[in-house]
């Protein structure tokens, strides 16, 4: 019946435009790395059931019901994509910001459920080529791969956590591409290098090297490392300054409770002489370091290693910032 139609194609449009909207304004904040790769993923399924939809409303339409299958499709895809700029268009005037890759998820997921739709729907298999089995497949296949390449930040974010958990009471070694995940330079440059000539405390091949430039606050943000530190008492970071001078460097530990005033958190300054130097310290300290409450051990959040004012450029390298 007509007015049947007419009202499933309006459901099916409300559908889409709810989804359409949802992108736009449901924000669910986390600092959470893999959280954030789940999110952007979640972009793929949004967008495939709001083109599923789309086509749902078109089929519906009177107008439309009489077109080719391949027409539908057609239009179905350059709505979609239409869609998928002005999500992103939008967000250039919101709290968020435009994101091209958002935008390649948003088409990738739309173009993945339509491809899997076609391969199902019998009236388009009548047409050709879409009665050979091995076209079917062949779609099917693609599809899947393109998801599976939307897919991949999760998998890559989840395999980061699951060795970050593997390798403690090591928070970090320096000597591998995965932890890099976790460190934010700010000001100053951090790679991977043969660790120094004599430097005893670094049998390996590759450790950190950090070189702070002459400026405000160079430093590197560690952000997310394993959060519970309970079971454990003392910290520990190995370090090496290159040259002869001494060097002031601190260090800051934030737990998920931490306000960002200086007073609510734990801060430490050491002045690294030249060659091989040790930071370490109770654990009790952290826990006592902020003025008006105790800092919460199973909830750390962020490290930060940095230098005040340096006046002219040193450098550092580091391995092995461990609990022990």
């Amino acid at each position: 019946m007509p007015i049947l139609r007419i009202m499933a194609a309006l459901f099916f449009a409300v559908l889409a435009a709810g989804l359409f909207l949802a992108i736009q304004f449901i924000d669910v904040t986390s600092n959470s790395y893999l959280w954030q790769a789940l999110k952007n993923f979640g972009h793929a399924p949004i967008f495939g059931i709001i083109a599923l939809s789309i086509f749902a409303t078109f089929i519906n339409l009177p107008g439309l019901r009489s077109r080719r299958r391949t027409t539908i499709y057609l239009l179905t895809i350059a709505v979609a994509l239409l869609l998928a700029a002005a999500s992103e268009g939008m967000q250039m005037y919101g709290p968020r910001d435009a994101d091209i890759w958002d935008f390649a998820r948003d088409v990738a997921g739309a173009l993945c459920a339509l491809a899997l739709l076609a391969t199902f729907d019998g009236a388009l298999l009548e047409q050709e080529p879409w009665k050979r089995r091995s076209c079917r497949w062949m779609v099917r296949a693609g599809a899947a791969i393109l998801l599976l390449v939307t897919f991949m930040p999760v998998a890559i974010w989840a395999e980061s956590y699951r060795r970050r958990s593997a390798q403690m009471p090591m928070l970090m070694r320096f000597d591998s591409g995965w932890e890099m995940r976790f460190v934010e330079p700010n000001g100053a440059k951090l790679e991977l290098a043969p660790p120094p000539a004599g430097w005893e405390g670094a049998a390996r091949e590759l450790v950190g090297k950090v070189t702070f430039p002459a400026g405000r606050f160079p430093g590197l943000v560690f952000r997310e490392p394993y959060p519970d530190w309970r079971p454990y008492s003392h910290f520990s970071l190995d370090l090496y300054l290159e040259g002869d001078r001494p060097a002031d460097i601190l260090l800051r530990i934030d737990d998920a409770h931490a306000n960002n005033e200086v007073t609510d958190r734990f801060n430490l300054r050491v002045t690294l002489q030249p060659g091989a130097n040790v930071i370490g310290f109770p654990l009790q300290e952290v826990r006592r370091a902020p003025k008006t409450r105790t800092m919460d051990l199973s909830a750390i959040s962020m490290m930060v290693l940095f230098a005040v004012h340096p006046k002219e450029e040193f450098v550092i390298y580091v391995a092995d910032m461990k609990l022990e």
